[in-house]
């Protein structure tokens, strides 16, 4: 299930909406296997991958939906952890993980190794996109709900929500602490932190350990994400 509001149902059916949507490549799509027949590096892969003939839409999503799915977050530091190395987290960070997956309830839906439950919840955002819901409109839970994220590099990815309204993971923190709206459709999951300003930090620290290795560099110079 893919798309934020989980209304693709496979990968190849996601990959090119990005390239005609309006707002990110604006791309017509029926120019596009003309405008990549023009180039070298495009032809001769094709045609190697799906025999002779033009190169095709069918064939640009298989092959996006191809390498989407090579896209894997390598060891963080959190991994290392859990496979034995008690240096590879701050005992800040342990003790986020501890509250992540305790008082704070976080792992409700960030479970599993992807840190996702792969399921859509209304998490209160400030928002007028009914998300999930414009698809079941007679689905009272699925009111503003959106697809739950994975949290792997997470520290690396903002801004978060589906609209990108939240700039820090201190300013998530602070949503599901109290600055979550109430309405018929939230998720009975969002219900307060209740996390002290240290514990916040702590999370925070942990989220960080979900960085993989080969991208520690890209963290930014704010550390904990504490300013907003």
């Amino acid at each position: 299930m893919f798309a934020r509001d989980g209304r693709i149902e496979i990968l190849e059916g996601f990959v090119l909406g990005p390239v005609r949507h309006p707002k990110e490549m604006n791309q017509d799509l029926s120019r596009l296997p003309g405008e990549l027949a023009t180039v070298p590096t495009y032809t001769t892969p094709h045609e190697k991958a799906f025999g002779a003939g033009p190169i095709s839409l069918d064939g640009i999503a298989l092959s996006l939906g191809a390498y989407v799915r090579t896209l894997q977050s390598a060891t963080a530091p959190f991994d290392r952890w859990i496979a034995g190395d008690e240096s590879a987290l701050s005992p800040a960070a342990k003790d986020g993980f501890a509250l992540f997956t305790g008082k704070a309830g976080c792992a409700e839906c960030h479970g599993g190794w992807r840190f996702t439950d792969q399921r859509l919840h209304d998490i209160g955002l400030d928002t007028e996109d009914r998300g999930r819901g414009k698809l079941l409109p007679d689905n009272t839970l699925m009111q503003y709900a959106f697809k739950t994220p994975s949290l792997r590099n997470v520290a690396i990815r903002p801004p978060y929500m589906h609209d990108g309204s939240l700039r820090t993971l201190s300013a998530v923190i602070d949503h599901y602490q109290s600055g979550f709206r109430t309405r018929q459709s939230l998720s009975p999951r969002v219900r307060g932190l209740g996390l002290s300003v240290q514990e916040k930090v702590n999370v925070i620290e942990f989220l960080i350990s979900l960085t993989d290795d080969k991208r520690m560099s890209q963290l930014p110079d704010s550390g904990s994400g504490l300013q907003n």
